[in-house]
């Protein structure tokens, strides 16, 4: 198993950096938010991460270590999405009532298991969108572990710019894709 989150987190690391380098969009404005101005920044997403457990989404859309016979999906629009700003994957201090709202579910029912899709506008290459997906999905789950929830309830898993909510190519519409969504099944 360690070989496995070794190998996992080389290759997740290779296509971050590869997607970062390639990417001439990047907005310095966001690298500089922190948590002395209300953002939650990269810090949190330092949780111990096996891709056997969060199915921790290495591209492509597919899901690695996806759970078998998670049971019955609830309701799709149980809870609202995480909205980010424009190449950001920074929680905001106005999203972060819809994560706890999830957070508290969570702990209230023993049984829940969580998937995180994360999606992007689209902006970018597909490879950076999907990176940036994931690594809003990741921040969510940082938040969700932080107040509580067991990590090993939460996979994520990265959409990139491939399902948008809103078609549209003005800030409208990609505002509204910059999300993250939840997925409980029970």
């Amino acid at each position: 198993m360690a070989f496995l989150r070794n190998l996992s987190m080389c290759v997740l690391v290779a296509l971050l950096t590869a997607n970062l380098a390639g990417c001439g969009k990047k907005n310095k404005n966001n690298e500089m938010a922190s948590a002395e101005n209300g953002y939650l920044t990269d810090d949190i997403l330092n949780q111990p991460l096996d891709p056997e457990i969060d199915g921790t989404s290495l591209g492509g859309g597919a899901m690695s270590g996806e759970r078998i016979g998670l049971g019955e999906a609830l309701p799709p629009d149980m809870f609202a999405p995480v909205f980010f700003t424009y190449d950001s994957s920074n929680l905001a201090p106005a999203e972060l009532s819809k994560a706890q709202a999830v957070a508290d579910y969570m702990m209230s029912s023993s049984s829940a298991q969580l998937v995180l899709e994360g999606h992007s506008d689209e902006r970018g290459s597909r490879e950076y969108n999907l990176g940036l997906g994931e690594r809003r999905a990741l921040a969510v789950r940082g938040y969700l572990v932080q107040v509580g929830v067991d990590a090993m309830r939460v996979q994520t898993k990265s959409l990139g710019e491939e399902q948008p909510s809103v078609f549209g190519h003005d800030e409208n519409a990609w505002a509204q894709n910059r999300r993250v969504e939840f997925k409980l099944f029970d």
